[in-house]
Order: structure tokens, then sequence, then C-alpha cells
């Protein structure tokens, strides 16, 4: 296991407050850009304030309706205060916008995992790796639950 130093400790906390107040600097600049919001999100989910990160991530789905991104990170955050369902819902909609993407699937069984709704969840992984055959996680959790 890698020991981490006080130092890069300290040195990670200053990287992501400058880019925490980057982002929220960047939100009041141009409250339009979705993009802003959304680097705004991912900041606070790695500060594991997922609350906050949520209303972050509905502000740019409400400016951009089409970012999936933005959907992917909602249902992530979602996932992580235990609302599985919400969460499929956000995923859901990341797969309307593009049903192409293994990972919106592959967290899709996650989370259907999470519920215990196993024929689901591996029809999501089945389709996560039907897009990308490497997807390992989709391929562990498969696994898991073909057992």
């Amino acid at each position: 296991m890698t020991k981490i130093t006080f130092n890069q400790f300290a040195l990670t906390t200053v990287i992501i407050l400058i880019f925490t107040l980057g982002s929220a600097a960047a939100t009041l600049d141009n409250p339009q850009d979705s993009m802003s919001w959304y680097n705004k999100e991912n900041a606070l989910n790695k500060l594991n304030k997922f609350g906050e990160a949520i209303k972050t991530y509905d502000k740019a789905i409400e400016i951009n309706s089409q970012y999936s991104k933005a959907w992917i990170n909602k249902g992530i955050a979602l996932t992580k205060l235990n609302k599985s369902d919400e969460a499929i819902t956000a995923f859901d909609k990341a797969i309307e916008i593009n049903p192409h993407n293994s990972n919106a699937w592959m967290i899709k069984g996650r989370a259907l995992d999470a519920l215990n709704k196993s024929d689901e969840a591996i029809t999501a992984y089945d389709k996560a790796i039907e897009i990308n055959p490497t997807d390992s996680i989709a391929l562990e959790g498969k696994g898991t639950l073909s057992k």
C-alpha cells in the first residue's frame, strides 16, 4: 500500500480547493456555461458533497438537457446517497441521449444490482459488454450475478 505524506495530502487538498474555487468563479462569470457547472460538480463529488453536486448537475442539465455526462454523474452522486431508483432514472436519461455509452450501461447495471434486480442488471451489463467487450467492471458484475 502506498503511503501518502502530509505534504502530498496538503498539495492534493490545495489543488482540489483551487479547482473548486475556479469552477465556482467560472459559474458566476458565465452562469449559462454547462461545462463550468459540470466542473464544479466534479469538484464537489471529489469532496464527497454529493447533495450539493446534484444541485449543480441539475443546473448543468437545465442549461443543456442533452449533456449525458452530467446525467451519468448525477446518477453516480445519487447512488452514493443510496438513491438507486433515482440514479437509474438518471442513467436511463444518459442512455437515451447516447445509447452507445458503455459506461452508462455498466453503472446502471451496478445500481440495479444494488437493488437486487439481478435480471435487469445482467441485461445492462450485457449491453455494456456488447458496446465495449473489454469493460472489466461489467464483465465482473455480470459474472458475479450469473453464479
